[in-house]
């Protein structure tokens, strides 16, 4: 009986797939095009190892993704605004990290919004580091991606006071929130945590932010019942609270940083 190439693949031994997975991708031409003759779940082996190792570009970026693709990592990768664009066969896309090692200006804020509208599905989004994220960037995600839990969008110093009037408004199942170096105030702490999603909140990373004082540490303790980790370190108008106050059932860490 004559067996799939599915079935075939999956009798070799790992070391060997992995070590022909190697040769096959250290042969590989420039565009990639071979990639679309494999079986998809081969393929998405070939994703996994070449995002990795930072192999991901814009010309073999379009022939080693495909419609059910539900992981992306593009943070090592050298993939830019042209790239991008194909993001739009990736409708089932839950997991994108477009995260920028070296802190290079890779996307633009058009890019970005034009990309992430086809991934309606996307529950968890690394965008730090990505320096042309701005509110006009979160506003629209959050309309999109409306199924978003898990958000990071530090060092993104275009981010301000708006995009957290949006994130709560607009995102019902945000749990994990990393805001660290960015421009919010207490005044977008304060929108977000009136937000629907304050109920959902879990995780807080809000490092090194210059405007927040003592009231966002009040309002985050206090309406985010199932907070578990909130992290104010480095802002430095954050002093002498007193967090014993807001301890409950759910908090298990909390940082920040001592005045000396």
């Amino acid at each position: 009986m004559a067996c799939s190439s599915s079935r075939r693949y999956r009798a070799v031994p790992s070391s060997l797939l992995s070590r022909s997975m190697q040769i096959f991708l250290t042969n590989l031409e420039n565009d990639g095009k071979s990639l679309q003759l494999l079986p998809v779940d081969l393929r998405e082996k070939c994703l996994n190892y070449m995002s990795l190792r930072g192999l991901l570009s814009d010309q073999n970026l379009k022939n080693v993704i495909h419609n059910n693709l539900k992981k992306l990592d593009l943070s090592a990768s050298s993939v830019t605004e042209a790239g991008l664009v194909n993001l739009n066969q990736c409708s089932k896309l839950q997991n994108l990290n477009l995260s920028s090692y070296h802190q290079e200006i890779r996307f633009s804020s058009p890019c970005l919004i034009n990309s992430i509208k086809h991934c309606l599905s996307i529950q968890v989004l690394n965008l730090s580091r990505c320096h042309n994220v701005d509110d006009a960037t979160v506003v629209a995600l959050s309309r999109s991606c409306r199924n978003i839990h898990c958000l990071n969008l530090s060092q993104c110093s275009k981010v301000t006071d708006v995009a957290m009037q949006a994130l709560g408004e607009n995102c019902h199942y945000l749990r994990s929130i990393d805001f660290s170096r960015n421009s919010i105030t207490d005044a977008g702490i304060a929108s977000l945590v009136a937000g629907c999603c304050h109920n959902t909140l879990e995780e807080m990373v809000l490092r090194n932010i210059e405007k927040i004082s003592n009231k966002s540490v009040e309002l985050v303790l206090k309406f985010c019942p199932k907070l578990t980790i909130v992290n104010f370190s480095g802002c430095p108008n954050i002093q002498d609270v007193n967090y014993s106050r807001y301890s409950n059932n759910t908090l298990k860490q909390i940082g920040w940083t001592i005045p000396i």
